[in-house]
């Protein structure tokens, strides 16, 4: 008997041991996560794969740009994230590594690493994330509707500055305005700590924001100021896709220097945003106009100049299956539709977007520059540039097979004209490209 009241001891011991980790929670809808019984901690684990296949058409006819990039079709994964995120003790974290990392192409291994938490009525970030610079900087590239983002963004004229290093401080009011607030460093992780600094902040109204109808008004400002060669403080512009051309509009105020050494660059950006979504409509555009200090060097002797860039866009898609796209308060920006049927949603769309320079340039490093070939002949102190612009037509489709699987297949029409009369004519350069993305997210 009493080895008997020794085993029934031994099985409440071991019960009550084994009792808190079962109850320890595990969910799978949507993704892995994993929450302890007693809320202080959790995980979640996600990622994504971007595999393109890109089909470049070069116009041979032109002066310059694409002319000289024959066979740059090919096949890139674009995108590999892993990504966690997740709470402890209260605060909130995220670590993102792209495994596609590449850093001949100003990439650093890693996208967002933060931790936050709850400050006042906001939420305080401190790491690396996306400064609070507009409507399709801040949508995920597992939900922008084209392949590529416009030119009111880092693909344009912030240059490539998408992920910084920083503080920031965003919320929400009533449920109709979302606000958020930076202050960061120009480097992006891993090229040093001291590149200069730069601040702004986004505001937005969405006064409608139903399932099937949103209405979203915005206005953002940001001001960078460089102090490092490093630091790129530019407007540039991949017209015909990533395989296209790269053509600097304005900035790269560093290789300017005056009388006292290095004039290293700054940039004021105002920004303004408007949306809607109307059952399986949807539309939104962007403006932006930056001011440039010291963007180019022209005159004899040659001295710093500044210059303002335009960028805009206007956009619209049409869900021929029906769906509506949500629209996620926090954010201010539109994110994926859910498939209504078994053989997923369906969306076309089209995008025009330009950027520009209205200041006169010449062909030293930035300021809308173009090959000092053309003409070989004509002195560098006369080869001026009366403006440039880019332009260019996206026609999309997408497929989404189910909330994880998307294909995209993307045609883009670009011109690039980079001004001038007579002898200092560049011409245009009018390429068009073909990109198919496969996309798995979860």
């Amino acid at each position: 008997m009493s080895n008997m009241l020794k085993y029934a001891a031994l099985a409440v011991f071991m019960g009550s041991i084994a009792t808190p980790a079962l109850a320890d929670k595990a969910e799978t809808k949507g993704g892995l996560k994993i929450k302890t019984d007693d809320g202080r901690f959790e995980m979640g684990i996600g990622g994504r794969i971007h595999y393109d296949l890109y089909f470049f058409s070069e116009d041979d006819q032109a002066a310059f740009g694409s002319a000289g990039l024959p066979n740059r079709g090919g096949a890139d994964f674009r995108r590999t994230y892993l990504t966690l995120t997740g709470k402890a003790y209260g605060w909130k974290y995220k670590f993102e590594t792209d495994f596609a990392a590449d850093s001949g192409a100003g990439k650093t291994g890693y996208r967002e690493m933060w931790v936050s938490t709850n400050v006042g009525p906001g939420e305080l970030i401190l790491g690396q994330f996306k400064p609070f610079r507009g409507m399709e900087e801040l949508t995920s590239s597992n939900e922008i509707t084209l392949i590529e983002r416009p030119t009111t963004t880092a693909s344009g004229i912030y240059a490539g500055r998408q992920f910084q290093m920083g503080a920031g401080y965003k919320g929400l009011i009533a449920d109709q305005f979302g606000y958020g607030v930076h202050v960061v460093s120009l480097a992006a992780a891993g090229t040093g700590p001291s590149e200069g600094m730069g601040y702004g902040g986004r505001a937005y109204w969405f006064p409608v924001a139903t399932d099937t109808q949103t209405l979203h008004l915005g206005l953002a400002y940001s001001s960078d100021r460089e102090d490092s060669a490093s630091a790129g403080v530019a407007a540039t512009f991949n017209y015909g896709g990533r395989r296209g051309v790269s053509q600097t509009l304005a900035g790269a105020g560093s290789a300017i220097t005056t009388g006292s050494g290095a004039g290293f660059g700054e940039q004021d950006t105002l920004a303004l945003e408007l949306a809607g979504a109307f059952g399986p409509f949807t539309a939104q555009a962007e403006y932006a106009k930056a001011s440039f200090s010291d963007a180019f060097a022209s005159g004899t002797p040659a001295s710093p100049q500044d210059a303002d860039v335009t960028a805009y866009y206007v956009q619209g898609s049409w869900m021929v299956t029906g769906e509506s796209k949500p629209y996620k308060k926090d954010r201010g920006a539109f994110g994926n539709p859910k498939p209504n049927g078994d053989y997923g949603a369906w969306e076309v769309v089209a995008r025009y977007e330009i950027i520009e320079n209205d200041d006169t340039s010449a062909t030293t490093t930035g300021g809308c520059s173009r090959p000092a070939t053309i003409p070989a002949t004509t002195p560098a102190t006369t080869r001026a540039i009366s403006s440039c612009d880019i332009s260019q037509i996206t026609l999309g489709v997408n497929w989404y097979v189910n909330p994880s699987v998307r294909f995209m297949l993307n045609y883009y029409m670009a011109e690039a004209d980079l001004g001038g009369a007579g002898a200092n004519a560049a011409g245009k350069d009018e390429p068009d490209a073909i990109t198919l993305r496969t996309q798995l997210s979860f």
